[in-house]
């Protein structure tokens, strides 16, 4: 899926790329797990990213209209998108992770709620910002228990499931090693973990 949705997207007009009806095990279809193969190895990182963002507000409620949501039964920036806050998360952390500075959501290291600075009124899923990254609970709860420094981690140099040598957002990705993603996984092993949560 692709907000501008020119000729060189590779989803334009592939049916694998939207829900088959109401079928709620469709993220278990080939067609699907290979249409988020394609999304993650032909899609141009500038397009990807422009893809999660208009993902994240494409949805909307029949009763409240002027409420937005993630995108619900598309398949999006290589997330199977179902509405839900799930969806948003990973939807904010494509765009965390592959996106300019000025494109981030900042989101809470802690409990990953959207953060909000002082002053703005605080929405579904949000919470205001403390400091380092971190919404004031989060802040309040880690300094308490005395592990404020550990909230970041490095990425680690192999993902943990294929192996693969890793390379940052910004890296060239020679033969041989995959783009880090998040939790210790490059894109591809992260979305296949997520994949298999949803269908245990």
């Amino acid at each position: 899926m692709n907000g501008a949705r020119d000729e060189h997207a590779p989803c334009q007009l592939d049916p694998r790329f939207l829900q088959p009806g109401d079928a709620s095990d469709w993220h278990l279809y080939a067609e699907t797990i290979d249409a988020v193969a394609l999304c993650e190895t032909s899609c141009p990182i500038s397009r990807f990213v422009s893809c999660a963002r208009t993902a994240l507000g494409a949805g909307q409620l029949a009763t409240e209209p002027d409420i937005t949501l993630p995108a619900d039964g598309v398949i999006a920036a290589g997330i199977i998108c179902r509405g839900d806050n799930d969806t948003a998360l990973a939807l904010r952390e494509v765009i965390n992770r592959y996106g300019r500075p000025e494109d981030r959501i900042p989101v809470c290291a802690g409990c990953e709620r959207r953060l909000v600075y002082g002053g703005e009124p605080l929405g579904i899923n949000e919470a205001r910002l403390a400091a380092r990254g971190l919404c004031k609970g989060c802040y309040s709860a880690t300094g308490r228990s005395g592990q404020l420094a550990k909230v970041y981690q490095l990425r680690p140099s192999h993902c943990a499931d294929c192996a693969r040598p890793l390379v940052g957002r910004t890296e060239p990705v020679p033969d041989g090693h995959a783009r880090y993603h998040s939790d210790g996984r490059c894109l591809g092993c992260q979305t296949k973990y997520r994949r298999a949560r949803k269908a245990a």
